[in-house]
């Protein structure tokens, strides 16, 4: 009888595991809305802390966590979830152009030229009008203008210069 009982637990256990499968394999769209719903989290999470590291880390960590932030991005990308896709493709232009902001102000040309050329590409991919490289750049500037201004009035963070993102200042 115990055996029975366990044979059919296997059957049963099996059963479900092979319609869960299917169901994944299928493109329910319970599951898609599911899979979505956690790839927005992923995303928001590591963006807040990519934004963070930017903002109050050295350069060094700085640009590694931006990295980090376009690597996530390329693989929820992969995930191929399309209401995912502006969003990314957005995300990835203004950290392309927050990295090449970085890459001037290091004073490295070829670097900062490559993320100009990422973020014109993922500009135009978005259907920009103006995708050139001192527009791109003033939209950046002012973005993280605004963004410091706003998080300083919230006491968000402290007082941060906005040509050198990661150099904090007392006040």
């Amino acid at each position: 009888m115990k055996k029975l009982v366990s044979d059919s637990l296997c059957l049963l256990s099996g059963i479900i595991l092979g319609l869960s499968a299917a169901l994944l394999a299928w493109g329910v769209p319970e599951y898609r809305q599911t899979k979505t719903l956690y790839c927005e989290m992923d995303l928001e999470l590591i963006q807040t802390y990519s934004y963070v590291q930017y903002r109050q880390a050295e350069p060094r960590h700085a640009k590694a966590a931006l990295a980090r932030y376009l690597r996530t991005i390329e693989s929820l990308r992969s995930d191929h979830i399309q209401t995912l896709d502006r969003k990314l493709d957005f995300e990835a232009v203004k950290t392309n152009l927050r990295l090449y902001r970085m890459a001037s102000l290091a004073g490295n040309k070829a670097e900062a030229d490559q993320y100009m050329g990422n973020a014109q590409r993922g500009a135009a991919k978005l259907g920009w009008a103006d995708t050139s490289s001192s527009d791109l750049s003033k939209r950046i500037e002012l973005r993280e203008a605004r963004e410091l201004e706003l998080q300083q009035k919230a006491g968000a963070l402290p007082h941060v210069s906005v040509d050198k993102p990661s150099e904090v200042r007392r006040p």
